[in-house]
């Protein structure tokens, strides 16, 4: 399918893939969403950091990159942070173990997400594959927000400002420069970037949020890092 010479959907071949992108995203984006019903925002963050551990060994499992001692060595220190952190429950979170849990399995999914998409990227081009993706996972999680009753009263202008952000700015951009990146240096180089997110989330969590910040939840957060 093409308009003005361009085609918009990924090619062909790449269109189960990009269906199955679709559905691994809405997934993690539940997953996460669902988890800081039970967790802080400090703490996803500092979690959100053993994304590029599980990138690293899915591509070593996948065979698209090799670890030496000093990349296991990385994973086993990323590993021990982020048990440093999930221990530490924050004070406000009745059933923060469980919102940890659910931020660990969201790390897992973008690891699926990113080394599944590397395929259809270099075929079909970064920017179709990304916003088929988004428009199926935009697709499942809309259903999903109505029929668990997720849709209700009137929207706001700043619940309105929130989602047109999060929907444009956090995924659509923040996706495509994600894999724009990962096609020009690789998925390892790239996915150690996400070491800066937790702290970002510190600041936005005890800033925006007004949560607390200790002492451990620091150091925890930066051993993961």
């Amino acid at each position: 399918m093409r308009r003005g010479g361009g085609a918009l959907l990924p090619e062909r071949a790449d269109l189960p893939r990009c269906t199955f992108l679709g559905v691994v995203l809405a997934v993690h984006l539940l997953i996460q969403a669902y988890g800081l019903l039970y967790t802080s925002a400090i703490n996803t963050g500092w979690i959100i950091g053993f994304i590029p551990v599980t990138i690293a060994i899915g591509a070593y499992l996948l065979g698209q990159q090799r670890l030496n001692r000093t990349g296991w060595s990385g994973v086993m220190v990323g590993t021990a942070g982020v048990a440093l952190v999930t221990a530490i429950a924050p004070r406000e979170f009745a059933r923060a173990h469980f919102g940890d849990l659910l931020q660990i399995g969201s790390c897992l999914t973008w690891a699926v997400y990113t080394l599944a998409a590397a395929r259809p990227n270099a075929r079909s081009g970064v920017l179709r594959v990304t916003t088929f993706g988004m428009a199926v996972a935009a697709a499942i999680s809309s259903l999903v927000a109505v029929t668990r009753g997720g849709v209700s009263g009137v929207l706001t202008p700043q619940s309105l400002t929130a989602i047109v952000f999060l929907g444009v700015i956090c995924s659509g951009v923040a996706y495509y420069l994600w894999f724009a990146a990962i096609e020009r240096h690789g998925p390892a180089r790239v996915g150690a970037l996400l070491y800066v997110e937790p702290f970002v989330a510190l600041l936005t969590g005890a800033v925006l949020l007004h949560e607390h910040v200790t002492i451990n939840a620091i150091g925890a957060g930066c051993s993961s890092c």
